[in-house]
């Protein structure tokens, strides 16, 4: 498989606005914290405005970033490969658009502060990943991804690479069309440098393995068909990933091969499952973290069943569903006990 790495000034413009007005689940407020504390913003009273604008421009966010076909988030699709602001703009219309004009220009110093600082960071993770050590991690980790999801089609990934502070481990998506994903580079140490490549491999399951009518998306579709209304209720874990089943399973069980899981354990000898008994006993972090917490919760408890199907060569199915499907009902009662949570920061 090949990689096309791209990094765009107008596409991480768009997604730091895109951002910090915190409009979807998968926006990172502990992100956004360190770009509010140390932006060059000179007073509280700048503050509170950008604030006000932020609020308004979720809105706009929610109402045009729409699914369409294989495109989850089609105008951030559109900023990746925008060549101006204004090709950006001219996905919106009437009042959307003037709004967002001002936006623009009232974020322009902020981001360029950070951004100066930034782009060399994601310039030096292409380097890095062009490592043939690298290269042979990502072949024998997509063989097994293989042998869990089916044959892999895609021959080429169009990699977008999104700026965040240096603070921070990078995360991703894989919604901006087939075979393209983003990934969000902060901290490039030996550690982050791992997760970003895990995190790389993470949003490959999504967009060549789970979507666009694959085997697992079709199985996991016809799976959810057969839950009855109890069952549903049961796993309807309220305030992560908006609810959606599907999702729900799809991060979870992405998680317990990838992230968290026997594919990082492989790769990189990082003994997983003890590193996971440790983090689940701070029963905090669901409160904090409930996202994270799921994604750990899933791989700890789901290790023993990978290791199995993965020593036997077999495929995810409707027997490893119904496992999962048991986590999960297992994970929301534990979750219930909570009433909402407080995000935390850590810049550590």
């Amino acid at each position: 498989m090949k990689f096309k790495f791209k990094i765009s000034q107008t596409g991480n413009f768009y997604f730091f606005i895109w951002n910090l007005s915190e409009w979807h689940f998968s926006c990172r407020p502990e992100v956004n914290y360190y770009w509010k504390t140390f932006s060059p913003t000179k007073s509280f009273k700048e503050e509170l405005l950008l604030e006000k604008y932020l609020k308004k421009s979720a809105n706009i966010f929610k109402k045009y970033e729409k699914e369409k076909g294989e495109v989850v988030f089609p105008v951030l699709a559109k900023a990746l490969k925008a060549k101006s602001k204004k090709d950006i703009l001219n996905e919106l219309k009437g009042r959307d658009r003037i709004f967002m004009e001002k936006v623009f220009k009232v974020f322009e110093t902020m981001f360029s502060f950070y951004w100066q600082e930034s782009k060399p960071r994601l310039k030096k993770f292409i380097q890095l990943f062009a490592n043939p050590k690298v290269e042979k991690l990502i072949g024998k980790a997509l063989k097994i991804l293989e042998i869990y999801f089916g044959k892999i089609d895609s021959k080429e990934i169009t990699v977008y690479l999104l700026m965040i502070p240096q603070h921070f481990m990078g995360g991703g998506g894989a919604n901006v069309g087939r075979n393209k994903i983003t990934v969000e580079i902060g901290n490039i140490s030996p550690k982050g440098f791992r997760w970003s490549l895990i995190t790389i491999l993470h949003e490959i399951a999504h967009v060549c393995f789970q979507y666009h009518q694959s085997y697992f998306d079709n199985l996991l579709k016809e799976f959810l068909k057969s839950l009855n209304k109890q069952e549903i209720k049961e796993i309807n874990i309220d305030k992560i990933f908006d609810n959606d089943l599907i999702t729900i399973f799809r991060e979870g069980i992405t998680s317990s091969i990838i992230s968290d899981g026997i594919i990082d354990d492989i790769l990189f000898k990082t003994n997983t499952r003890k590193k996971l008994e440790f983090q689940l006993k701070n029963i905090d972090f669901i409160k904090t973290y409930p996202e994270g917490y799921f994604r750990k919760f899933m791989s700890y408890y789901l290790y023993p069943l990978n290791k199995k199907y993965l020593r036997q060569k077999r495929k995810i199915d409707k027997n490893y569903l119904k496992e999962s499907l048991k986590l999960i009902k297992k994970f929301n009662k534990i979750y219930k006990k909570f009433n909402g949570y407080i995000r935390l920061y850590n810049f550590n």
